[in-house]
């Protein structure tokens, strides 16, 4: 029985991609920081994997690479 992973305004669905965002802070001014949020869970139960890119703002490779990685393809053969 797979299990629902939720993070942020997010929810997994087995066998999907699922894109949302988590809200780290409110600024004073009203500006909301957000982190984006993929989650990919396959259809059977198995080890759960964490994966983040992106922590020092201008290097972009690391999220291009997750958005290529994470692909309904993969999630489908898990």
């Amino acid at each position: 029985m797979s299990r629902t992973i939720k993070l942020g305004d997010t929810a997994s669905i087995p066998g999907s991609l699922q894109y949302g965002r988590f809200e780290a802070l409110v600024h004073p001014t009203g500006h909301t920081e957000f982190f984006p949020v993929i989650l990919a869970q396959g259809i059977e139960d198995g080890p759960c994997l964490w994966l983040t890119a992106g922590i020092h703002g201008p290097e972009h490779t690391g999220p291009a690479v997750l958005y290529r990685l994470l692909t309904q393809d993969l999630v489908s053969k898990m």
